[in-house]
């Protein structure tokens, strides 16, 4: 006999029950997932592949800190793992919308 199938977790960003493909949160601008300066920190090192341990050593944390905010990149990217991560994370940095140029308006001498 099987056991019946687990409820959905209500709290925000809560890690799904096994066997179930996560979902990436996209509550950032422009639709990518919205992560802590720490993460970002983690993400951009990973991306420029560096190990875990060394990206520990070079933040000044416990590699555990580190595979605390791969863990949380991974669930809020919806990846299975740190490849799947890294590819989610670059197409979501190719497809950002740039920010918005500043141009000074023109001066006397100039024309429009």
């Amino acid at each position: 006999m099987s056991s019946p199938p687990l409820p959905p977790d209500p709290r925000p960003g809560a890690a799904p029950a096994r066997g179930r493909r996560l979902k990436a949160r996209t509550d950032g601008p422009g639709g990518s997932p919205r992560i802590t300066p720490a993460e970002r920190r983690v993400l951009e090192r990973l991306l420029t592949a560096e190990r875990p341990v060394d990206i520990a050593v070079a933040l000044g944390v416990h590699v555990g800190t580190v595979w605390s905010h791969i863990t949380n990149l991974r669930a809020k990217f919806g990846a299975r793992d740190i490849a799947d991560l890294l590819q989610r994370a670059a197409t979501a940095a190719d497809t950002a919308s740039p920010a918005p140029v500043r141009t000074a308006p023109p001066t006397d001498g100039e024309s429009q």
